[in-house]
C-alpha cells in the first residue's frame, strides 16, 4: 500500500511540474478505485443518464484541462476527485433540468440509512444547502461530500482530513443537523 501511495504522490508532483505523461500514468494507477468511487456517487443518485466509466472519463478530462490539480497526496487526490464527481453530477442535473421543462428532479440519498435515491433530496437543492453550509464551515461540507457522496468511512475521512475519528463523528453529526434544518426550510 505504501508503494501505491507514494506512486500517486510522485505522479501528482510530476504533473504539477508539467510532465504530460504523468496524468496518463496516474489514470492507469487509480482508474479502478475511481470507478468504485463513481459507483458510490451514482448509487446514491437517481440520475441514470451517466455510467460510472463515463463519470470517471469526464473527471479525467477535467483534470487534464486543469493546469493544477491541487492535490499533493493520495488522500487529497481522492477527496478532490470525489468533489469533482459531485460537481459533474450537479452539472448533468442542471443541463437535464434546463433541457426538459417539468422533468423529474435528480435526487440523492444522504447516507446508507436514507430512503432510495428516488425519494431522497433533490441534488440541486442539496447543492445550494451545501454552498450555504460552506460559507459557515467548509470543513463540514468536505465531511458531507466524503461521507455521503464518496462512501468513505469515518476512519478514512479522519485520515484524509488528518484529524481524529471523534472529531469527524462530531462534525458529521453537526453537518447532518444543519442540513436537516436547511432542507426542511427548502421543502
Amino acid at each position: 500500500m505504501e508503494k501505491k501511495t507514494s506512486s500517486i504522490t510522485i505522479l501528482l508532483r510530476r504533473h504539477q511540474k508539467g510532465d504530460g505523461a504523468a496524468m496518463g500514468e496516474l489514470a492507469e494507477l487509480v482508474f479502478q478505485r475511481l470507478r468504485i468511487l463513481a459507483r458510490s456517487h451514482l448509487k446514491k443518485n437517481s440520475q441514470k443518464s451517466i455510467q460510472s466509466t463515463e463519470l470517471v472519463s469526464e473527471l479525467f478530462m477535467r483534470l487534464m484541462q486543469a493546469k493544477e490539480i491541487g492535490a499533493e497526496s493520495r488522500a487529497q487526490f481522492f477527496c478532490l476527485a470525489s468533489t469533482a464527481m459531485r460537481r459533474i453530477l450537479i452539472d448533468h442535473a442542471r443541463k437535464r433540468k434546463a433541457g426538459k421543462r417539468g422533468v423529474n428532479p435528480v435526487h440523492v440519498a444522504l447516507d446508507e440509512n436514507s430512503p432510495a435515491p428516488e425519494h431522497g433530496v433533490d441534488i440541486l437543492i442539496l447543492d445550494e444547502a451545501l454552498k450555504e453550509l460552506g460559507k459557515l464551515d467548509p470543513r463540514l461540507v468536505k465531511i458531507v461530500e466524503l461521507k455521503c457522496f464518496s462512501g468513505f468511512s469515518v476512519e478514512e475521512i479522519a485520515d484524509i482530513l488528518d484529524t481524529s475519528t471523534g472529531t469527524v463523528k462530531r462534525e458529521w453529526a453537526k453537518a447532518k443537523l444543519w442540513l436537516a434544518r436547511a432542507l426542511q426550510v427548502a421543502a
